[in-house]
């Protein structure tokens, strides 16, 4: 609900969510449907390293 709610309002293009793996981290969703879509720059991918939890 809380995602329809975000984008439906288009306060924003994208919407950080608490990480289900690392709590300290978080995962963003963009909406390509927002007017500042194509303001949105992404860097490279980082390998992910596991710490054995």
């Amino acid at each position: 609900i809380i995602g329809d709610t975000w984008y439906k309002d288009q306060d924003s293009a994208v919407l950080c969510v608490p990480s289900a793996i690392d709590p300290d981290d978080c995962n963003y969703v963009i909406n390509p449907y927002h007017p500042d879509f194509t303001r949105i720059s992404v860097s490279e991918p980082e390998p992910l390293i596991e710490t054995g939890l």
